[in-house]
């Protein structure tokens, strides 16, 4: 399903709670052994954890 779609059911279903989007980039992405790839497109966990705690 696509960010916006789930986005709105979420504000359909009454949630009101922020919505921070994680995920690829649209586009073609490099090659290469998968940790280093998650850390380079932010989806590492490390990444995400640090990504969450600048949000709070």
């Amino acid at each position: 399903m696509e960010q916006r779609a789930i986005a709105r059911e979420l504000a359909l279903s009454g949630t009101t709670k922020r919505v921070t989007p994680v995920g690829l980039p649209d586009e073609f992405l490099d090659a290469g052994a998968l940790p280093t790839l998650y850390d380079r497109y932010g989806v590492s966990t490390a990444k995400i954890v640090e990504r969450v705690k600048g949000l709070l």
